[in-house]
């Protein structure tokens, strides 16, 4: 059994295309587990209808706030030999299950099995592959995978999606394990890349069977206030767990993953905040991302963002300036 677990809020525009999706998998053996987190629109309501059709959909309200918390709820309720996670705004090819479930038996040691994804945009769809194809053990994991998932090779270059959902994860990887609770942004990437840390064997699947929605309100795409703060947080849950792990080749990642994350925040700050106070916030994660590395930027780095973060943020060439600055600091690639 699969179980699907799909936390929810306001998703009353969306939710219903979902689980159409998976009613129809051509794959039998699934349950479904919802799990509300205060919604106030009739959301509940639209999932009440499915689940009078059928009794493997489960409902669950979250007494904490945020999608972390909800998807905590839908990991102890699970029962199926496999997870899966969905957000309730995206949808399933409906060959998802079947294609996946293949693999997995084909492949009965397997702990992960992550397909391919298409990204829905008003723009236009666009089929996302990964990098990676076919079976992954440990050490292919620990040397190609999970230095990707941590952060870029060379600063300035895109991040792998590390998104939780377009995959099947067995149930005894994720016991114990859990979202942490305070992150907004990027939890299912700590999420992702502890899992790959524990697994055995993984399979990349290059089909195209889920899809990604880009919705104007998600999480993705609206201002968040803490979000210097949010950042920092992944950085550090980071890397705790390649501490953890004992994994000594995160450095280098990391840094370039710092590198994004002040990007992220500089995009949130200019782009989405209309006061414009986005100065401190700027300067606060660029000093204190650099301070887990115990690195700092010399004072006359600092001074160039610090004296007018508008101007140079706005500057045509400053994706080049700020890389140089960056790469000659850290002496990294």
């Amino acid at each position: 059994m699969v179980s699907i677990i799909i936390p929810f809020h306001n998703s009353a525009k969306f939710i219903r295309r979902c689980l159409e999706s998976i009613v129809i998998q051509t794959y039998p053996d699934w349950e479904i587990i919802l799990i509300d987190d205060h919604s106030t629109d009739n959301g509940q309501s639209i999932c009440q209808e499915f689940i009078k059709q059928h009794p493997n959909i489960y409902l669950h309200s979250s007494p904490s706030y945020g999608v972390s918390s909800a998807r905590n709820i839908g990991i102890n309720q699970a029962v199926g030999e496999f997870v899966c996670f969905v957000d309730s705004d995206d949808k399933l090819d409906k060959n998802f299950l079947s294609k996946l479930m293949r693999i997995a038996d084909k492949n009965p040691l397997l702990d992960i099995i992550r397909a391919d994804f298409e990204k829905i945009t008003e723009k236009g769809t666009f089929t996302i592959k990964s990098p990676w194809s076919g079976l992954y053990l440990k050490k292919d994991l620990t040397e190609k995978v999970i230095p990707e998932y941590i952060g870029p090779a060379k600063a300035g270059h895109p991040a792998v999606f590390s998104s939780v959902w377009g995959m099947l994860v067995r149930r005894r990887l994720v016991e114990g394990m859990s979202f942490c609770p305070s992150l907004n942004v990027m939890e299912d990437k700590v999420f992702v890349i502890e899992l790959l840390f524990k697994a055995n064997r993984a399979f990349f699947c290059n089909l195209p069977l889920y899809r990604y929605y880009v919705t104007p309100g998600s999480a993705m795409s609206c201002y968040h206030e803490y979000y210097d703060q949010n950042m920092l947080e992944v950085i550090r849950a980071i890397s705790d767990i390649t501490k953890r792990f004992n994994y000594r080749e995160s450095e280098h990642r990391l840094l370039n993953l710092k590198y994004i994350a002040w990007w992220c925040v500089a995009y949130n700050e200019i782009f989405s905040n209309r006061d414009y106070s986005l100065s401190s916030k700027i300067i606060n994660i660029f000093r204190q991302s650099c301070s887990i590395s115990h690195r700092w930027l010399s004072a006359d780095s600092i001074y160039l963002i610090r004296s007018n973060p508008m101007w140079l943020l706005l500057l045509a060439g400053l994706n080049k300036l700020f890389l140089k600055i960056w790469r000659k600091k850290f002496a990294v690639t």
